[in-house]
């Protein structure tokens, strides 16, 4: 695969050495720029030692694996020891933390690193069955059964105070969030977020740990350096003053949406103007047509703004679509979308909103209530909609996890979570639980007809004495217990992104990275909370969160955007917001019925007939081309050579199919495409028990 070394740009990042930072605008090819100055470089590395090598870090595993994937595209050869691509996270904990904890005063045994919720709960939570109820008390001595609202496994380490997510600490919780840490840390149970702390630490102890990690990677490359910490960058000073001489910061500061997760994008702004570094700025965008790229580059501020261009992208000619939308219309405007596109041979699109609340409220389903007290709740029902929506991995880790809690001990942690690894990577195991998802009660069920169901499910799935009491709260703020007793579940849950009419709805932050040809983000009327509306356009001397956030949804589309605004926002808003932006406003819910408005710099309009009436329908006629259902699946964990078995057009296919099928999805999480890229898929049905495959001892 070449590499198209135009425009100059390019060249000027690919001979550039030692210090560097390059500013990437959305669409500017950062990924294979990175890639073909990495093989370059990482020849120049080897010709000095065979043992030293280049290392590329990047903020996510997906951005780890297209870069990969692009190397591996481009080069024909997998990027390969002495080099090295990584998450930063990753390579923080595997060569500092985990070789040298010792280092660290607090920590006294070798350190496992635990995310999982419900193992990180039970660090601090002693569960027990009492007079046939399932019963729960704090181990940390000094603080009772129920001691705060924050849980012990969501507090961090911060700067030598104690956070619950990125939220403070009070003062009188401070000695709680102190045992709280303490008692993890001592044991050698970290969180990703323990990590960084106490890599800085050793650092600060020792030294000569920064100086021959220099030696073993001489040259770093750090992509989406706009989402690193604070106290990653701590970190990598730290290499610069030990040696380092080769550093490239690469990223784009206006689409750092990862605050939350401290991330730091004023930091990286400081490089652009410092002398020492070279500052290569890239403006030309190959991926959108220039009237999306001017929309988002409005929320810039105009001191900062330099002018992207759009280059060798072919247009053809869609508008920028405002609609208008309410709770009994957005189906409606989800299909004037869709038929846009299909129309336009627009193949792939996203439907796109700030969190998961609008996600909610579009499809129908209700903010989801604690209304358990057990734990392995929530790890059931994860199963099951993972199931559901055929990211069998996952469902098959999340009831591990609950097997798990009835094999071990409160304490046994490390078996836990190999116990969980081990059923996954087998096919028995993993196949057996996969069939008894076949009989997990529903969504359909009500909270009360799921709740008396599901203790016999696990009793016989897990080959328990007796059934495990699944107790629920007598009383919940927020919520009537005895009236939700005889509610749906799915009314609740379920893929909270997925609307009535089958459409995925995904949030901003799991599509970061992504490419599509047309996109349409629904935004809230004010900006409240977590909540962002066309109110971001009201552009100020600093770009915010929210700014970026809606400036990273629009830049994901490469010919087609349109945003959809509530009814009750006016049209004057609407022109206010957009001023200098060429955009046509759909005046009604009823789409089909009503013109289309079109503004220029929001002054001027003339008022045009549409012609195009929506798709209504998500239903198709019974035949050997019309399955009964199709969805997305995850990438084999078992042999590829059981992935094809042979299937006539609308039979019925049985479970390995479905399993050992490959389609790559552009979604992330729970939530997956409809469409697929392997062929039909026909009605789900599980593998016998009787099946060869299974060995019998698996069902007790």
């Amino acid at each position: 695969m070449e590499y198209d070394m135009e425009p100059e740009e390019r060249k000027l990042y690919f001979n550039a050495r030692g210090k560097t930072i390059v500013t990437a605008c959305p669409g500017s090819g950062k990924t294979t720029s990175i890639v073909n100055k990495l093989y370059t470089i990482s020849k120049e590395v080897e010709n000095e030692s065979k043992h030293s090598g280049v290392l590329c870090l990047s903020f996510t595993n997906k951005a780890v694996e297209e870069i990969r994937a692009a190397y591996r595209n481009m080069h024909n050869e997998e990027i390969a020891y002495p080099h090295k691509v990584s998450t930063i996270d990753s390579f923080i904990s595997q060569e500092i933390v985990l070789p040298y904890w010792y280092l660290h005063e607090i920590c006294k045994s070798s350190p496992i690193i635990i995310n999982d919720p419900l193992l990180l709960h039970s660090l601090f939570w002693s569960r027990y069955i009492k007079d046939g109820k399932l019963q729960e008390k704090c181990v940390i001595r000094g603080f009772g059964t129920d001691p705060f609202s924050f849980k012990p496994e969501e507090i961090n380490i911060a700067s030598n105070t104690y956070y619950h997510g990125i939220h403070k600490l009070s003062t009188n919780l401070q000695s709680y969030g102190k045992k709280v840490v303490e008692y993890r840390i001592q044991k050698g149970y970290l969180t990703s977020s323990d990590v960084i702390y106490m890599a800085l630490d050793i650092l600060d102890k020792c030294p000569i740990i920064s100086e021959l990690i220099i030696k073993r990677y001489p040259y770093i490359i750090v992509d989406e350096a706009q989402d690193t910490s604070e106290d990653q960058h701590k970190l990598i000073e730290k290499l610069c003053k030990a040696g380092l001489k080769n550093l490239e910061l690469i990223g784009d500061i206006n689409q750092s949406i990862y605050e939350w997760r401290f991330a730091r994008p004023a930091i990286l702004e400081t490089f652009t103007k410092n002398p020492n570094w070279n500052h290569i700025p890239f403006v030309n965008n190959r991926r959108s047509v220039q009237r999306i790229i001017d929309l988002y580059s409005k929320l810039i501020p105009a001191d900062r703004a330099l002018p992207i261009v759009s280059t060798k992208v072919q247009d053809i000619g869609l508008p920028i679509i405002i609609y208008r939308y309410d709770k009994s219309n957005s189906g409606v405007i989800i299909s004037h979308f869709e038929k846009i596109c299909q129309d336009n041979g627009l193949h792939d699109w996203l439907i796109l909103t700030r969190g998961h609340s609008l996600g909610k409220m579009l499809s129908g389903r209700k903010e989801e209530p604690d209304y358990w007290k057990s734990p392995i709740v929530k790890n059931l029902l994860n199963a099951y909609i993972s199931f559901k929506y055929g990211n069998m991995r996952k469902a098959v880790q999340q009831l591990s996890l609950v097997w798990a809690e009835f094999i071990y001990k409160e304490s046994e942690y490390e078996k836990k979570k190999e116990f969980v690894k081990d059923t996954i990577d087998d096919f028995k195991k993993s196949t057996y639980l996969i069939n008894s998802l076949f009989k997990m009660p529903g969504l359909d069920e009500t909270f009360h007809s799921w709740t008396v169901k599901m203790p016999k499910f696990i009793q016989e799935t897990f080959g328990l004495d007796k059934e495990p009491n699944i107790e629920v709260y007598k009383r919940k703020k927020k919520f009537d217990i005895k009236e939700m007793s005889q509610t749906k579940l799915s009314d609740f849950f379920g893929c909270s992104y997925e609307n009535n009419g089958g459409r995925i709805i995904q949030t901003i932050h799991s599509v970061k990275g992504a490419s599509t040809d047309a996109v349409l983000l629904f935004v809230s009327e004010s900006s409240k909370g977590k909540q962002i509306s066309l109110n971001e356009f009201n552009v100020g001397k600093n770009m915010t969160e929210k700014q970026r956030m809606i400036y990273v949804a629009c830049s994901r589309a490469r010919q087609f955007l349109a945003i959809a605004v509530p009814s009750t926002y006016s049209t004057n808003n609407i022109s206010k917001m957009l001023n200098g932006i060429n955009y046509e406003l759909k005046a009604s819910a009823l789409i089909e019925a009503f013109p289309l408005i079109h503004y220029t710099n929001s002054k001027a309009f003339s008022t045009t007939l549409s012609t195009v009436k929506p798709n209504f329908s998500n239903n198709s006629l019974a035949g050997p081309d019309a399955p009964k259902l199709s969805i997305d699946i995850i990438v084999p964990f078992i042999p590829t050579y059981l992935c094809q078995p042979k299937a006539l057009p609308a039979s019925t296919a049985n479970l390995l199919f479905i399993l050992l099928g490959k389609t790559d999805s552009l979604y992330s999480g729970d939530c997956f495409s409809n469409n697929s890229q392997e062929g039909i898929l026909t009605t789900l049905t599980p593998i016998p028990l009787s099946s060869k495959i299974l060995d019998a001892s698996y069902t007790n």
